[in-house]
């Protein structure tokens, strides 16, 4: 996974009022007192409610390499740069070569991980994972 980054979360401070309540038949007074603001750190997990991100261990490049491979792409060119079309037709290519659940998983890595990136990628990787897993609850 890799180093994991640091974050450092600033926390604000805040007063508590004084106040008296009752507590097993006793008067109790309680001062009123300040809380001052701190700093600590934290391991960053990720965008907040997601959890961590548990995938099995990855090889780079691979989809870049099999697009190479069929002629979809140029060395130095990005799986961003295909049309849906060529998508399509990556997504059949490795279903062929490493099987449907293979497949399907390079596509969700995709877009697990790149989930914020612009010009309509996560659509594309969407596009791919339904090829690449082809009919629903079928594994080959």
């Amino acid at each position: 996974m890799g180093k994991k980054r640091m974050l450092v979360v600033r926390r604000k401070g805040y007063k508590v009022k004084p106040t008296t309540y009752v507590r097993e038949g006793k008067v109790i007074h309680r001062k009123g007192y300040t809380v001052g603001p701190t700093t600590y750190k934290i391991e960053d997990r990720g965008a907040p409610g997601r959890g961590k991100k548990v995938l099995p261990k990855l090889r780079g490049g691979l989809m870049t390499k099999e697009a190479i491979s069929i002629g979809l792409l140029k060395p130095g060119e990005r799986i961003s740069d295909l049309s849906i079309k060529e998508i399509e037709k990556l997504a059949e290519h490795l279903r062929e070569k490493y099987g449907q659940r293979r497949a399907a998983g390079m596509f969700l890595a995709q877009l697990v991980f790149r989930k914020r990136m612009p010009d309509g990628f996560k659509e594309k990787m969407r596009r791919g994972y339904e090829v690449a897993i082809g009919k629903r609850g079928v594994l080959d």
